[in-house]
Parts: C-alpha cells; structure tokens; sequence
C-alpha cells in the first residue's frame, strides 16, 4: 500500500508535490519507506517525463530533492510506498511511464497470486508481455491499461481505465476476493484519477 499525489496547473516547484503542505507526501512517508516516485514534464521540447524513482523513504530523501527543487512543472505525478511483503519487487516503483503517458497506482488485489497473476500476464499483448520486468501487481495494471489505451488525450486515458478495472473486477468477482484501487493517469496535458 502507498499514497499517490498528483497535479496539473499553474507552473510550481516539482518537489512541492512530495514537500508541500501540512499533510505531504514526505510527512505520510514515515509510515511508507519502502522508496518513493516522482515524474514531471519538463518545458523543453521533448513530450517524455521525467522519472525519479527511489528506495530511501521520502521522508530520509532530503537530498534527493535537490534536483526538483530546482525545476518547475505544470503537471506531476508522485507516490510512496509501502510494501505488503519483503523483498520488496523493484518492478513495482511507481509512477511507471511509457512514452510520454504516466500511470501510478495503489490498492490491494486479495490472493493477488493464486487469482490475478497469471490471468492478467496471459491477457496481455505479445508487445506489453515482453516489456514486463518482473511481477508486480503494479506493473501488470500498468500494462493492461496500455494494452487498453487506443489513443491519446484524457477520454482515451479514462476508458482504457475502465477496461483495466473492468478486467480486474472480472477476475475478483469470479474468484470472490476484494480489488480496491486508485489509480492516476496523465499525458502531460491532463490528469485522469479513479478509485474503486
């Protein structure tokens, strides 16, 4: 389990995302230290985020910040991170990004093992199942919404969403565990968030 942050507006200090305010990310991350995440647009020409990933607490990541403190977004996306068991699978450090669309995600799918791994790993497209590198829960949400995703801008981000949930709901429903999740999504240009 983690905690997601996200925004999408005026450019800001990227490391705000992960310091700012009286209920951080950084503040919540006592409770979370098993690394973080954090991915920004940057203003140059290219459409990529940039992605920090780390397996220090954000909470004992100071220095780590050095770097975003020094740059300015209008969208960005972070998480930290708690694992449910150790080691902790470093397939699952969030947020993901392929191309110059992000994904982050955190919730709990029951018997994640016996019912969702194998199913999810066969439904994937010869392209996304390559791509793999390990197992995580995370990283096969992540590659079944871009087995889903059909198109670019925020109603394509939402309905590959749908069609992601639709899948896991399938699957929990079948097998009568629980699947709870919130997940963000963006382009850069919009931000698209659900929660079951």
């Amino acid at each position: 389990m983690g905690r997601l942050a996200a925004y999408l507006g005026p450019r800001t200090s990227v490391s705000a995302l992960v310091e700012g305010g009286s209920y951080s990310l950084s503040h919540q991350a006592a409770d979370h230290p098993d690394g973080y995440g954090l991915a920004w647009y940057p203003e140059d020409e290219r459409p990529e985020p940039v992605v920090m990933l780390s397996t220090t607490s954000a909470a004992r990541a100071a220095h780590e910040m050095d770097v975003p403190r020094r740059y300015s977004a209008s969208c960005a996306v972070a998480s930290v991170r708690k694992a449910d068991h150790l080691p902790v699978d470093p397939s699952g450090a969030q947020p993901f990004r392929a191309g110059h669309v992000l994904f982050s995600y955190d919730g709990v799918l029951e018997n994640f093992e016996e019912v969702f791994l194998r199913p999810l790993r066969e439904g994937l497209s010869d392209v996304q199942y390559r791509s793999l590198r390990g197992s995580s829960a995370e990283e096969l949400r992540f590659a079944t919404w871009l087995d889903a995703l059909e198109d670019d801008g925020a109603d394509a981000m939402a309905t590959a969403l749908e069609k992601m949930v639709e899948r896991v709901n399938g699957l929990a429903q079948e097998a009568g565990v629980a699947a709870s999740f919130a997940v963000v999504v963006s382009d850069g240009s919009c931000l698209v968030t659900l929660r079951t």
